[in-house]
């Protein structure tokens, strides 16, 4: 997913996620923060990930709180406000 939108879902649902190092994702997926980046395809660097994760509930617990916070940002209702405010900025440029 280029855009971050199947990430941005899992993460409203407070999952942590992990994903692949990737400009797309920079920004949102905060590593050690709201889930991991992995630097590779590993699906040894994966499993560990996962592994950690299950093996550490106060870690899932924290992942999935920043998870749904940094969700909030992304919300329909912010998204649209940034558009108008660029809209708006545009127009008096003119």
């Amino acid at each position: 997913d280029t855009q971050g939108i199947v990430l941005l879902e899992a993460m409203a649902c407070r999952t942590p996620v992990i994903t692949l190092k990737d400009d797309a994702f920079a920004g949102v997926v905060l590593d050690k923060i709201n889930g991991f980046v992995v630097s590779k395809q590993s699906e040894k660097q994966y499993a560990g990930k996962i592994t950690k994760l299950f093996d550490n509930q106060a870690l899932y617990n924290q992942m999935a709180s920043e998870a749904e916070n940094t969700a909030r940002q992304y919300s329909e209702d912010l998204q649209a406000e940034k558009l108008i405010k660029i809209y708006q900025e545009l127009i008096k440029q003119k």
